[in-house]
């Protein structure tokens, strides 16, 4: 336990600290971009909010790497108090996604996957200013890493954010003036999605021209809706 506490050991703690912070990043960065580059962009709303179960991997991997972060954060690695609120508000948001029914998990492979990518020059830069003495021995790839982190924050989390953000904005808000019953769906458990999967039942994307919008335009409760999904489901199985 000595160890720990001494300069050495917190000299490779911070080092282990931020290869797990890079390896981390860079897998959830890597498979994000996979997973959003075959998602379908004319997606319906109800499939947006309601669908694809199978995307809360994103957001029980960011609450994974978070719940171990902050423990080692505050017992070894002096981490402040500013990325402690930030590990905790990260745990909170993906809380959403990975156990509401209305996940909007369609924008889970971005918003914790792909804008990771800039966590990954970041992390190598957190490195060198770690070690000072790396700075002074190798000044052109510290600048060529800075260089690298600016333009893919630029990049993932202002140019490419800004337009999916803004999606995102959109249906949460034709989401909230839905109203009525359809916003209980939110709190309902994941657990029969996740069931219907363990089944074998594959995803139904639902009909654009059916989605909740639609429903309650018409006056149709959202139960009613429900179990004419699956009715239209189950005929197209058979």
């Amino acid at each position: 336990m000595k160890y720990l506490f001494n300069a050495p050991g917190k000299a490779a703690w911070k080092a282990s600290y931020q290869v797990t912070n890079l390896l981390t990043n860079a897998t959830l960065g890597l498979y994000g971009i996979h997973v959003h580059l075959n998602l379908d962009s004319n997606e319906s709303l109800e499939n947006k909010i309601h669908g694809y179960p199978q995307m809360k991997s994103f957001a029980l991997g960011q609450m994974g790497y978070q719940l171990w972060a902050i423990p080692v954060g505050i017992l070894c690695v002096e981490e402040t108090a500013l990325m402690l609120v930030h590990h905790v508000a990260v745990i909170c948001v993906a809380s959403t996604s990975a156990f509401l029914t209305a996940g909007f998990r369609y924008y889970n492979p971005y918003f914790y996957g792909v804008i990771e990518i800039s966590s990954v020059p970041l992390s190598v830069m957190n490195s060198f200013k770690n070690n000072k003495d790396w700075i002074i021995r190798y000044p052109q790839a510290y600048s060529l890493v800075r260089f690298i982190f600016s333009a893919s924050f630029l990049i993932f989390r202002v140019i490419l954010w800004t337009p999916f953000y803004i999606d995102y904005l959109v249906t949460a808000c034709m989401f909230a003036y839905s109203g009525g019953t359809i916003v209980m769906r939110s709190i309902i458990p994941q657990a029969r999605a996740d069931s219907r999967l363990a089944g074998g039942h594959k995803p139904e994307k639902v009909d654009s021209d059916r989605d909740f919008m639609t429903s309650r335009a018409e006056g149709v409760d959202w139960r009613e809706h429900e179990q004419q999904r699956e009715e239209r489901v189950e005929g197209r199985k058979e």
